[in-house]
C-alpha cells in the first residue's frame, strides 16, 4: 500500500476489510477452541524442532517436512496450521537450549553433581570445551547424562593479549569452567566429580585443571577416562614392533582410497581366492576400536593382496606397489599381524566395557 488517500478510500471498500471485523467477531465468539488449537500447533513445532536436534537432523530439512505434513494429513488442522522453517526452527531450537540450560542449572544449586570435560576435536575454527553434568535426577530416579554449554576457549570480546595467549592451559580451562560457575551462582561445593581424558594440561600433576581444581573443591573426585587410558597402553605396546606393520595397513589403504579402477581390479582377485569383497579401512588415531578391526581386514584379504600386488609392482613400477608387496610376501610380517589378530580384542574388548551406558560393576 501507498501512503495515499486514495488507497485507503479502495481498500475500506474492498472485500478483504469487510470481512475482517465478522472474522475477529467469531474468533471472540469461540475463544477456547481457537487457543487450544493455537497451543497444540505450538507445542507440535516445538516438538517438530526437538526431534531434529535429538537425531542430529538438518535444520534445512524442515523446510519440506513442514508441506509433507500438510500433504500426508489433510484433515489435520494442526498440520494445516503448521508454519515453520529453517529460520524458525533455529529460533525455536536456541529457546529449547536455554530453557534446558537453566532447568539443569536449577538443579545444580540444589543437588550434588559430576563435571565431564573435554576440548572439541571438530575441524571448526572456534576451539571449544564441553561441559556434560552428571547427576541423579529426583523425577526419574535415574542418574542422568546432561550436556551444560560449550565454552569457548579464545574469546573474541576479551580484550587481554594474556588471556588469548593462555589458549588450553589448565589454569585458563580451569577460569573458564569458574567462570560459569560464578557467573550463574553455581556452589562449587556441590561439584562431587571430575572426568576427563589424560591430557598433562588436564590431569597433570602440577600445574592443570585437576590439580586446581582439587585446590578449590578438596572434595572432587577426579576420574581419568579409562578407554583413553587403555588405548594409550595398546599404542605404546605396540611400538615394541616393527615399524613395518603398521606401515602396511596404512599403505595399503593409502593405495586403494582414491582409485575407483584399483579397487574394481582387487575384486577379482577377491573373487579368485574366494573372499568376501570387504571394504577396506583405516586406522585412526582417534578411534581406538579401530585398529583390531583393520588389522583383522588386513590378515582376512592376505592372499588377494599378495596376488595382486604380486603384479602390480611389476607393471606399476611405483615404490608404493612394490614396498607393499615385499612386507606382503615377508613372512614374519605375517605372524606379526597374526599376533595383533589375537592380542588385540582383549583391549577392545576391555575398552568396550568400559563404553558400556549400564552398570556393569557386578561383573567387576
Amino acid at each position: 500500500m501507498v501512503t495515499e488517500i486514495s488507497t485507503l478510500k479502495r481498500h475500506r471498500t474492498s472485500r478483504r476489510h469487510t470481512e475482517a471485523p465478522a472474522l475477529q467477531t467469531a474468533s471472540t465468539d469461540q475463544p477456547s477452541s481457537a487457543n487450544n488449537c493455537d497451543d497444540s500447533v505450538t507445542r507440535a513445532e516445538i516438538k517438530l524442532t526437538a526431534f531434529l536436534a535429538e537425531h542430529n537432523i538438518a535444520i534445512s530439512s524442515i523446510d519440506h517436512i513442514t508441506p509433507l505434513l500438510k500433504d500426508i494429513f489433510p484433515d489435520s488442522q494442526i498440520a494445516h496450521k503448521l508454519s515453520l522453517k529453517g529460520t524458525k526452527a533455529t529460533l525455536v531450537l536456541n529457546d529449547i537450549s536455554k530453557v534446558s540450560q537453566n532447568q539443569l542449572i536449577d538443579d545444580m544449586k540444589e543437588n550434588k553433581f559430576s563435571v565431564i570435560f573435554d576440548e572439541t576435536t571438530d575441524i571448526g575454527t572456534c576451539k571449544s570445551c564441553a561441559v556434560v553434568i552428571k547427576m541423579f535426577n529426583k523425577g526419574t530416579g535415574k542418574i542422568e547424562t546432561r550436556f551444560l554449554d560449550l565454552l569457548p576457549v579464545y574469546n573474541d570480546t576479551t580484550d587481554s593479549t594474556k588471556d588469548k595467549a593462555m589458549g588450553s592451559t589448565g589454569e585458563h580451562l580451569f577460569q573458564l569452567l569458574m567462570n560459569f560457575f560464578e557467573e550463574h551462582s553455581i556452589p562449587v561445593d556441590n561439584l562431587i566429580g571430575f572426568a576427563a581424558d589424560g591430557a598433562s594440561n588436564i590431569m597433570g600433576t602440577y600445574n592443570s585443571f585437576s590439580s586446581r581444581l582439587r585446590e578449590a573443591a578438596p572434595g572432587v573426585t577426579n576420574f581419568r577416562c579409562i578407554c583413553h587410558s587403555v588405548h594409550l597402553c595398546a599404542s605404546q605396546a605396540a611400538k615394541t614392533l616393527p615399524r613395518v606393520c603398521e606401515d602396511l595397513i596404512r599403505n595399503i589403504y593409502t593405495y586403494f582410497s582414491h582409485s575407483a579402477k584399483r579397487k574394481n581390479e582387487f575384486q577379482e582377485f577377491q573373487s579368485f581366492c574366494d573372499v568376501k569383497p570387504h571394504k577396506l579401512l583405516h586406522v585412526a588415531q582417534t578411534r581406538c576400536l579401530s585398529l583390531q578391526m583393520a588389522v583383522n581386514r588386513v590378515v582376512e584379504q592376505w592372499q588377494p593382496f599378495t596376488l595382486y600386488f604380486s603384479q602390480k609392482q611389476l607393471e606399476d613400477w611405483l615404490s608404493a606397489s612394490s614396498s607393499i608387496y615385499e612386507a606382503l610376501r615377508d613372512p614374519s610380517v605375517f605372524m606379526y599381524f597374526i599376533f595383533l589378530s589375537l592380542v588385540l580384542p582383549k583391549f577392545t574388548q576391555m575398552n568396550l566395557t568400559f563404553q558400556k551406558t549400564e552398570s556393569t560393576v557386578h561383573k567387576l
